[in-house]
């Protein structure tokens, strides 16, 4: 019988899982300039090995979370556990750009599952503030992967050589196989089979209608992806920003890296520290307030520098990613909690939206937007105030059910 895991041990063990996601993405990004000419294609067209991961992990989260609200979260994050060691194997023995995208699709497609599932994992262990402070705890973990795999990646090719850059996923495979022995020693399971919902392709379609019937629900969710999505442009702009509008080295990732993480920490601290204390639309309101901020003072930098230089130039990212993560987990609570049975489907849902626009902002926006600072902090700026104009529409829907509810007792 297993020693039960504390709650310490959980918020790590959950971070560390998440964490794969940006490993998978970021530790390949110093790898970009000599992958492309070694499986003969474009810089430009490594980009879509971000989009075929990314659309995959869109796919995948809309099976993982119903999947575990039907047979249980521990078995279907073991499942999706091993596909992303198997799926690593294949993109570090992968001698082909097809071969390479297909198998970054398995990964993406299987790690979603340790994302989707980790959300509804913590509404099963935890309740109202504590929710909210060991997700801004997970997302602490969660943003060491991408602050140090960039770095990690500069350091394999320099000491192994720039022909074994396919060693970056023999180090994904490693790690993530580490994650999936402890997740299969010390995690229990927490979806008791009283509260499992019935899988079928049906009841399946039962519970996104009922997510999507929710206008509210809606919103949130659009919310929710606009507001990362604006972070991921920057993240996955990494090397277009680093390497031709910074003009720096293929070590010198972890310069941009460093801030867009730093800024997350901060703002996954502070959402972690208000969480009992302030109401999940004052907090959600201060992150977009900081967010507005970030996005008019590199508009405005753009507008008047023609040669971008760090640290400057990482200033408003940091800024950015503070108010992203301060506002992101009240967003995730938020839906989480209007679907006390679906946390899964609801969660694979939000996941799904945002994880998509993720995919069209890496393979489409990212090549269009990063070639000036103006056109990139421009395009940042739109899919804040799209974010924000869906954040306001929850609260307004919100108002008119209130008003209705008020009606109703009158009349009553």
């Amino acid at each position: 019988m297993r020693k039960p895991i504390t709650d310490f041990q959980f918020v790590l063990l959950l971070g560390a899982m998440s964490m794969i996601g940006p490993f998978a993405i970021d530790t390949l990004f110093p790898a970009f300039p000599v992958a492309g000419p070694a499986l003969g294609v474009s810089q430009a067209l490594m980009q879509q090995t971000i989009s075929s991961y990314l659309f995959a992990f869109a796919i995948g989260s809309l099976l993982h979370g119903p999947l575990s609200d039907s047979f249980g979260r521990r078995p279907i994050v073991l499942l999706c556990m091993a596909g992303f060691v198997l799926g690593s194997i294949g993109c570090w023995l992968a001698t082909s750009f097809p071969s390479l995208l297909a198998f970054r699709a398995v990964q993406g497609f299987s790690a979603a599952g340790g994302t989707v599932i980790s959300r509804a994992l913590v509404r099963d262990r935890f309740d109202g503030a504590r929710a909210q402070q060991a997700t801004s705890q997970i997302t602490l973990v969660f943003l060491l992967g991408p602050a140090i795999a960039p770095l990690l990646g500069g350091l394999i090719l320099r000491f192994a050589g720039a022909d074994h850059w396919r060693l970056i996923f023999g180090f994904i495979t490693l790690y993530s196989a580490a994650v999936a022995f402890a997740l299969w020693r010390k995690l229990d399971e927490s979806h008791p089979r009283a509260n499992r919902l019935e899988f079928s392709a049906p009841a399946l379609m039962k519970s996104y209608l009922t997510i999507f019937r929710s206008q509210a629900a809606v919103w949130l969710i659009l919310a929710a992806a606009f507001n990362f999505s604006g972070l991921f442009l920057m993240i996955s702009s990494a090397p277009a920003i680093v390497f031709g509008l910074w003009k720096l080295g293929t070590l010198d990732l972890w310069k941009l890296f460093v801030f867009a993480m730093g800024g997350i920490l901060l703002g996954s601290q502070l959402s972690g520290y208000v969480a009992a204390r302030w109401t999940h639309a004052r907090t959600i309101g201060l992150g977009y307030l900081v967010m507005i901020c970030a996005c008019i003072a590199h508009i405005s930098y753009g507008a008047l520098v023609t040669q971008p230089s760090w640290p400057i130039a990482a200033i408003p990212i940091l800024i950015y990613a503070a108010g992203s993560s301060l506002a992101y987990p009240s967003l995730t609570v938020l839906l989480m909690d209007r679907f006390p049975e679906r946390r899964g489907a609801a969660a694979s849902l939000q996941t799904f939206v945002s994880l998509g626009f993720n995919g069209f902002v890496a393979g489409t926006l990212s090549p269009i937007a990063a070639v000036t600072t103006l056109k990139l902090s421009g395009t940042q700026g739109a899919i804040m105030l799209a974010g924000l104009v869906s954040y306001a529409l929850f609260v307004l829907s919100q108002k008119q059910a209130q008003r209705e509810v008020d009606a109703n007792l009158e009349i009553g």
